[in-house]
């Protein structure tokens, strides 16, 4: 019968040993590449385009805003601020559409063009809205209204949500915190979107328009749902006050926008 010395059996060992720190180590090489090619992609495409799309609901969010403070005030600095940012819109959207990573997904690429056909329908408002400024008489009940119960608390709320997104920017990254994030955004997307819906009817007094402003409150509701099923621990100590005054200014603020429709 053949038998190892223990010499051989040593030696024997030894190299299946050796085979296996080689395997180990080639797995571990592979798994590093892979994981730099990810965060390469990550950092260098993906990151970019997030940042682009939260530069756009920015830029939308203060065109309606200074286009809201326009209708009311008549300044021509808010005027001059919506013209630019509408402007700036333009610019965005199509740097957000020439992406190298936008390109390449087909069902990204056909939702910036949905958003830039939209944008452009937009655009077309923007001389007859700033026409509408020079005369509100029909509306001027309905106006009084909205400068006195409706702007004031949609202020507040823009304001503390501001505060929110500022407070995230000192914590440190994570899939959590990113989320959270997204959902801060899009429930300001959300409101300014009711802002506008509210602006827009009261601008045409149109049926449609009314049944949007509908939708947008219920999904500022499903996004405020969405914010106070995070644990206290998760939100910062800003955030924690702050969401608690959106959670209330939104009640009053959609009793007052029920009640400007009513009106006007």
């Amino acid at each position: 019968m053949f038998t190892f010395t223990i010499r051989k059996k040593i030696l024997l060992s030894f190299g299946i040993l050796v085979l296996l720190l080689v395997a180990v180590g080639f797995i571990s090489h592979d798994s590093l590449q892979a994981n730099k090619s990810s965060l390469s992609v990550l950092v260098n495409d993906i990151q970019p385009a997030m940042e682009q799309s939260f530069k756009i609901v920015d830029q939308l969010d203060r065109a309606s805003a200074s286009l809201g403070f326009y209708l009311l005030s008549k300044e021509e600095l808010h005027k001059k601020a919506y013209l630019s940012n509408m402007s700036s819109l333009t610019v965005s959207v199509k740097a957000l559409g020439d992406m190298s990573i936008v390109k390449k997904d087909p069902a990204t690429m056909t939702l910036v063009k949905n958003v830039s056909v939209e944008l452009t329908k937009l655009q077309s408002f923007k001389d007859q809205m700033i026409g509408y400024a020079s005369d509100d008489s029909k509306n001027m009940p309905a106006m009084k209204f909205a400068g006195v119960e409706v702007n004031p608390r949609a202020q507040t709320i823009l304001q503390n949500l501001q505060e929110m997104i500022q407070s995230e920017s000192s914590e440190k990254a994570s899939d959590e915190r990113r989320q959270l994030l997204l959902d801060i955004y899009g429930l300001r997307t959300n409101f300014a979107n009711s802002m506008n819906e509210l602006r827009l009817f009261l601008a045409f007094r149109q049926d449609a328009t009314k049944a949007n402003l509908k939708t947008y409150m219920e999904l500022v509701n499903n996004d405020l749902a969405k914010l106070n099923k995070y644990d206290q621990n998760v939100l910062t100590f800003e955030q924690q006050p702050a969401l608690e005054n959106i959670n209330k200014v939104f009640k009053d603020w959609s009793v007052a926008a029920d009640k400007l429709v009513k009106i006007h």
